[in-house]
């Protein structure tokens, strides 16, 4: 999570608890319940969004639109009591609703013993704003005192998210490249893993050129793995 933050230029970090993937019939369902009327034109009514929450590493800026100032970003965080069964030591929570429209790079990485690298499973992503009445609703179907972000990623579906996305935790930083981000795994010699049937294998201004090295010894995971080797 912090070299997602040094990658970015010092961009404030998400972490969050994978709770729930909300697909885009659920949230209909829980949407109509409620008397809520939706009109399938969002991105999480066609998509869906995971509900990502913490017990309070989400940094305050995700409580307000970046370039926010401490007076916006605090108006829209509370400070409820801590849930004494999870805290027993007492004390207070953090809880907002991050605001929609925030991209970034959604991700979590991982380590295989048996290859001994690590792979970093991501996506661009975006934040969704659901009506008050559902955001809360969708909440309380897991701890509603903490922090919520809804993320929609831009080419997993749901379906894909909820096989490949690691439990239990994922990290999010906006405004950091995907270029910059495959850059760091090439130095790193961190696979990377999109798994996603939407996502093209190259997006020219988006993506780093593939370098030659890899497609001269087999592609990009091949090399990676003998470099490892060697």
């Amino acid at each position: 999570m912090l070299f997602m933050t040094h990658l970015s230029a010092g961009n404030p970090p998400l972490f969050m608890d994978f709770r729930k993937v909300w697909e885009d019939w659920e949230i209909a369902d829980l949407a109509e319940k409620l008397g809520i009327k939706l009109f399938g034109s969002t991105l999480w009514e066609k998509r869906g969004f995971v509900d990502g929450d913490n017990s309070g590493s989400a940094s305050f800026d995700w409580a307000a639109k970046p370039g926010a100032s401490i007076e916006e970003i605090m108006k829209s965080i509370r400070l409820p009591q801590a849930d004494s069964g999870y805290f027993p030591g007492g004390g207070n929570s953090v809880t907002f609703f991050s605001p929609g429209g925030i991209e970034g790079i959604a991700a979590r990485l991982a380590y295989s013993s048996l290859s001994g690298m690590y792979s970093m499973i991501w996506d661009e992503a975006e934040t969704q704003e659901l009506p008050q009445k559902l955001a809360q609703a969708v909440a309380d179907t897991s701890t509603p005192i903490w922090p919520h972000t809804f993320v929609t990623p831009k080419h997993a579906t749901m379906t894909e998210y909820k096989q490949f996305a690691p439990a239990n935790h994922f990290h999010m930083t906006w405004n950091l490249s995907a270029a910059r981000f495959q850059y760091w795994m090439d130095l790193a010699n961190v696979l990377s893993v999109t798994p996603w049937q939407e996502m093209p294998s190259f997006r020219e201004g988006i993506d780093r050129p593939q370098p030659l090295l890899y497609l001269v010894n087999g592609g990009e995971d091949t090399t990676k793995r003998l470099r490892r080797r060697g």
